[in-house]
């Protein structure tokens, strides 16, 4: 199975991007452009502070690579939501996070036997232990929010 390359992270056969507000898809180890425009970062304002709301990647099943684990974290405008516990063996992770309609995310919040982190995308470290992985955000209007954490 072939892989892609983007921003420094590995990503599996069929995972997507968004870059120049243009969504790319990983095939035979290339970015192929899907012709769907997506969201790159918009500010939004909310009670009086600027907030980054970011969609830099779409968040798709399997798409940490390099033999990483992968926990999804979502909520929606239905009152949907998904709590993961993850045992995390090693301190470095992950975060990636996607947005969509109304959606903003200000953390991703693991809590747990490690302790608690407030975390931003990107690389991260945590001590090893067992969380309860979660979003610290809002939803207006028809919109959903996603937290993706890569990890061993």
């Amino acid at each position: 199975m072939s892989t892609c390359q983007f921003a420094g992270k590995e990503y599996s056969e069929g995972a997507t991007i968004c870059s120049n507000n243009r969504e790319y898809v990983c095939t035979d180890g290339q970015w192929s452009p899907t012709g769907a425009e997506c969201e790159t970062t918009e500010k939004v304002m909310q009670a009086g502070v600027h907030l980054i709301r970011t969609s830099q990647e779409r968040i798709t099943e399997g798409s940490c690579g390099g033999g990483l684990k992968e926990s999804i974290s979502y909520c929606d405008n239905t009152g949907a939501s998904s709590v993961p516990k993850i045992t995390i063996n090693d301190p470095t992770i992950t975060i990636s996070w996607e947005t969509s309609g109304g959606g903003v995310i200000r953390h991703t919040w693991l809590t747990g036997t490690g302790g608690n982190y407030y975390l931003q995308q990107g690389q991260n470290t945590v001590a090893p232990g067992t969380y309860s992985h979660q979003i610290d955000g809002y939803i207006v209007n028809n919109g959903y929010v996603k937290s993706r954490v890569c990890y061993k």
